[in-house]
């Protein structure tokens, strides 16, 4: 069986809730710093163009399907394990991981080679506007070959993050974080150094971070590994599982399709529009990821036993504190990315092959996107609510309504109003909005809780986002405020925001500037 299992190193190794928040935060924001600078050096080799176009086509493999396995994989075997091995026992706990995770590999295989010989298919539901277009065409499909193992690398990386998560450790995705973009960039870099910018370099970049992200997960994993309990290929933990995973999967392919209908749709327009989408949602999903995902994350298992304990009222506590969280940071951070979409753009992206058209047609995308995005951040956390209840069907049906949604609000301000990526984007940002609204409201309903409680949590954030609007349509009329003039202004707006939570007692911001100052007096103490 290999290596044993080292109880006393794997606890050592993890890290308390209020640190693990913190780790990913800052690791995740190390990742994002170093996928802007690969954005910005495929920004400056081949701007909103032919080949960008389609290998944002070909990246929705593994971005797009790929989180959406990693994501049901997540939300649905950590409270099916937890109530296994509530309910039965750790042999059976270990019996159903070994089971799941071999019929999982067994599938993936397959299905990666599948994409590899017959990448057609997958073009034509990704992109049907490319055959109309042979260059883009013949580029994504050469694309996809290469992306098909980056899809392999990714959902397995999830199996091993999935099993640490339980007994929340999160170390493999503080190291991915560190390493797995890094990589990335560097083989980017080189590569377009020595040899020049071409749609290889920009395959084998990809891949690189696709497969150290595999590398860190399955190492980190393996102390553990040592508890795998072979039962063979097909069980009852297998079948048990699939019946609670299948409806979760087709959830999250549900929840992606806000991006792939836009991406499908967008095929259609001229070259251009489906890369400025691409550009302005990495900018919109830099809260979402550096503060939403990890507070999602860590919240996750705790919330998952309260419901397998039936604890509703730790439950509701630990929502509504996750909710005022999500929304005390990502909040302002939309408002600054739709006040500021223009300079924000041509800070990061503007240079070599990406002028100002495509900068005007990315920050159009962006400032409607933004809108949506808080409602964005609490959403997953909803979504992952209702499955640590063991319920997959409402937020399915809520799902299917929203993409509906969201496809006839893209064809209407998109296509029959002539806004290109701008329309596409204000559709997806009102469906993120319902859909929040609507799951928020469901819950409530479900367990007894006020509505109002809520938005009494989140009024003095609010008001603190409006002021600080208020700062920055005041400089931008008055003051300079592109290049380094923006980053004085972000300053100045952030400091306007937490000094206007401050004054007006906000809970949250009383404790986060209570453990700063806590850390900072027993650092002076050494």
């Amino acid at each position: 069986m290999g290596m044993g299992y080292n109880k006393r190193v794997a606890t050592k190794a993890n890290l308390s809730k209020k640190q693990s928040v913190v780790a990913l935060s800052v690791s995740t924001m190390w990742s994002k710093v170093f996928g802007f600078f690969r954005e910005m050096l495929t920004a400056f080799y081949f701007g909103a163009g032919v080949i960008k176009d389609a290998f944002n086509v070909s990246q929705a493999i593994p971005s797009r399907i790929g989180s959406a396995f990693f994501g049901a994989i997540n939300s649905s075997l950590v409270p099916y394990l937890i109530h296994l091995r509530t309910d039965e026992g750790e042999e059976a706990f270990w019996k159903a991981y070994s089971s799941i995770y071999r019929w999982l590999v067994t599938l993936l295989l397959v299905f990666t080679a599948f994409m590899m010989i017959l990448p057609q298919p997958f073009i034509a539901i990704l992109a049907p506007g490319f055959y109309k277009d042979p260059q883009r065409l013949s580029l994504t499909m050469f694309f996809i070959r290469f992306t098909a193992l980056i899809f392999l690398f990714q959902v397995l990386s999830s199996m091993q993050i999935t099993l640490l998560q339980i007994f929340e450790n999160f170390l493999p995705q503080i190291g991915i974080n560190l390493f797995a973009s890094a990589s990335g960039v560097l083989v980017l870099a080189l590569a377009g150094v020595l040899h020049g910018a071409t749609p290889t370099t920009l395959a084998l970049s990809a891949l690189t971070t696709g497969f150290v992200t595999f590398g860190i997960a399955y190492y980190t994993a393996l102390p553990y590994k040592a508890n795998f309990k072979p039962s063979g290929l097909w069980n009852k933990y297998v079948s048990d599982y699939l019946k609670f995973l299948l409806p979760v999967l087709a959830g999250q392919v549900i929840v992606i399709s806000f991006t792939l209908v836009d991406q499908l749709m967008a095929s259609f327009l001229p070259v251009g529009n489906i890369s400025a989408l691409n550009y302005a949602s990495l900018l919109y999903n830099l809260p979402i990821t550096l503060f939403a995902g990890p507070i999602t994350s860590v919240l996750y298992p705790a919330i998952s036993n309260a419901s397998a304990n039936m604890d509703w009222s730790e439950q509701a506590r630990t929502v509504g504190r996750g909710i005022q969280l999500i929304w005390l940071i990502v909040l302002p951070s939309a408002v600054g990315l739709a006040a500021l979409s223009l300079p924000i753009v041509k800070l990061v992206y503007m240079r070599g092959a990406f002028d100002i058209t495509a900068a005007t047609l990315t920050s159009g995308a962006l400032f409607f996107y933004a809108l949506g995005v808080p409602f964005l951040g609490v959403q997953s956390l909803l979504a992952m609510v209702f499955l640590a209840e063991k319920d997959n069907i409402t937020p399915l049906k809520r799902n299917i309504f929203s993409i509906a949604l969201n496809a006839f609000l893209n064809y209407f301000f998109g296509i029959r109003l002539h806004m290109n990526a701008a329309g596409f984007a204000i559709g997806t940002a009102i469906s993120w909005t319902i859909l929040c609204l609507w799951l928020y409201v469901s819950w409530a309903h479900r367990h007894n809780i006020k509505i109002w409680n809520i938005l009494k949590a989140l009024w003095k954030s609010t008001a603190a986002s409006l002021l600080m609007l208020g700062v920055i349509l005041l400089w931008q009329r008055y003051l300079p405020y592109e290049g380094l003039h923006l980053i004085l202004l972000i300053a100045a707006a952030a400091l306007v925001y937490f000094a206007s939570l401050l004054l007006l007692r906000d809970e949250n911001m009383k404790d986060l500037t209570k453990q700063a100052l806590n850390k900072v007096r027993s650092y002076l103490k050494r």
